[in-house]
């Protein structure tokens, strides 16, 4: 019987449909960066969805199935995304822009000879452009005595159409291009953790003892399993985190999404078990159903950071991390009226651009 995988199938084939010229379209009329542009995009939106679908049916698959099958779907996964990643090529993108550039091109002289023909079946239009032209008074029947008038005017016989050519710049081509193999790399990467902690023992197929399994732990961003990692080798509990597997789900949303999947359909098929951990500033009841738990920090109010994980952090942290860098650590101020009741708010954070220099 030939295994048939639904979310790997639609998350390669939503990542593969990106390359159409539609997308580039959109994105060069919304004038946003790519990061904007992709934030919005309904299509890119859906892809993330599916790889998160994608990578709890790769957990599955791991947990459930023969080394054959296993060995299988690696290397059909593979094969698969070393078809998209040829077709993920500048080149291609710009025989795209190309394409769709020449043919807006003739829409384009279509339209500016129809208008053209259109305006210059005018009378006027016989004469020359400046041309002047004069005109007789048409002579009045009940007035017949009195004398003719002629005037001239200058006549303007050219014309100007307001439309403009629909086009793509094929600069956008590079930009178009990294997004790509942005999201193809987060599939890609997907694929080798899994493969690396396959390989290394970290998940057992169910070939071997259900007791070797290996819990996971899911967090909400990925610089949460680096402040993890950080915090057990200074606090001396390296063994503690080497007897579970850390991954993140890119945001709360998504890591709601599995926890709705491993519970209201019941994929669980061997006893392993998962931790959701959700950062304070994310309000929630800890429940768990057996094998699956889910816990919310609560927040440290004496520390100054009070949003994601980063609340753990006491002052003399940040004071040490300011001692560093002054990179390390923003602060910002915010003032304003609730319900007209004047209101001034600190705000203190990490860089998101130096988390895990932080971290170092």
């Amino acid at each position: 019987m030939e295994l048939i995988f639904p979310f790997r199938n639609w998350a390669f084939n939503s990542l593969s449909d990106l390359m159409k010229i539609d997308l580039l379209v959109d994105f060069a009329k919304s004038g946003d960066s790519i990061q904007e542009w992709s934030e919005k995009n309904s299509e890119v939106k859906w892809l993330t969805d599916r790889t998160s679908s994608f990578e709890n049916e790769l957990i599955q698959v791991l947990e459930t199935n023969s080394k054959e099958s296993i060995q299988e779907y690696f290397q059909s996964s593979r094969y698969w995304l070393s078809i998209i990643k040829d077709k993920f090529r500048n080149e291609n993108i710009q025989d795209l822009i190309e394409k769709y550039n020449d043919e807006e091109k003739e829409k384009y002289d279509v339209l500016i000879k129809k208008k053209t023909d259109e305006y210059f079946k005018s009378p006027d239009r016989e004469f020359g452009h400046l041309e002047t032209i004069t005109t007789k008074q048409p002579e009045n029947p009940i007035f017949k005595s009195f004398p003719r008038y002629s005037y001239s005017r200058v006549n303007y016989n050219y014309y100007c159409i307001e439309e403009i050519q629909k086009s793509v710049d094929p600069h956008l081509s590079e930009t178009f291009l990294s997004l790509l193999l942005n999201l193809y790399s987060s599939i890609q990467g997907i694929l080798d953790r899994y493969e690396i902690d396959y390989k290394s023992g970290f998940i057992k197929p169910r070939t071997y003892a259900l007791v070797e399994l290996v819990p996971i732990v899911f967090f909400e961003g990925d610089t949460d399993i680096e402040f993890t990692k950080k915090a057990a080798i200074l606090l001396g509990r390296e063994d503690l985190i080497s007897r579970v597997v850390m991954r993140h789900r890119n945001g709360k949303d998504n890591l709601d999404k599995l926890w709705r999947v491993l519970n209201d359909f019941n994929w669980e098929t061997n006893p392993q078990k998962k931790l959701f951990i959700y950062d304070c500033d994310v309000k929630g009841l800890d429940e768990s159903n057996g094998y699956n738990q889910r816990i919310y920090l609560p927040v440290i109010r004496e520390n100054p950071i009070k949003v994601g994980i980063e609340n753990l952090f006491p002052q003399s942290l940040i004071d040490r991390a300011n001692a560093t860098s002054n990179k390390f650590v923003d602060y910002s101020k915010t003032s304003g009226t609730k319900r007209g009741i004047p209101f001034n708010e600190d705000f203190t954070k990490i860089n998101k651009d130096e988390k895990r220099a932080f971290c170092n």
